[in-house]
């Protein structure tokens, strides 16, 4: 999937993806009906970046 602005435009370097489907049936046990959802991003010039995200790019 794409990432979109708050204005409905394409979000260039972002991404979307639904991962309910690729978790363990126990992490949702509680919780019917929810879905996860992640995005990904480039991080913004001179943003702090942490341990994952340092390595990741």
């Amino acid at each position: 999937m794409n990432a979109v602005d708050a204005d409905g435009g394409h979000r260039d370097g972002a991404g979307l993806a639904e991962v309910t489907g690729l978790l363990p049936a126990r992490v949702l046990d509680d919780s019917a009906g929810t879905r996860v959802i992640v995005r990904r991003e480039r991080s913004l010039p001179g943003a702090q970046l942490d341990l994952i995200e340092t390595r990741g790019g």
